[in-house]
């Protein structure tokens, strides 16, 4: 599913941005995790790089990173339980 995902918001740049929306409402609203998660892996199959992005406080728990770009990124407060970066 999640590949099937990203295909569809390879393009269109407009999923991205609902992608974006749903990292960020993880920092204030309960319940977002999974989708957030979910989210943030898609963006980084895609090839998003997130260098110099502000992630504090969002809530990413297993997320896949690996392979990302996140050289000065902020993770300060995130919920990164069980995230794969490499």
């Amino acid at each position: 599913i999640l590949d099937r995902l990203a295909e569809m918001a390879k393009r269109d740049e407009s999923i991205q941005g609902l992608l974006w929306d749903l990292i960020y409402k993880s920092r204030e609203v309960a319940g977002l995790e999974i989708a957030a998660a979910n989210a943030i892996t898609i963006l980084n199959r895609l090839g998003v790089n997130f260098d110099g992005e502000d992630l504090s406080e969002i809530q990413i728990p297993d997320a896949d990173l690996r392979g990302g770009k996140f050289l000065g990124t902020n993770f300060t407060g995130a919920n990164l339980s069980d995230v794969l970066f490499n």
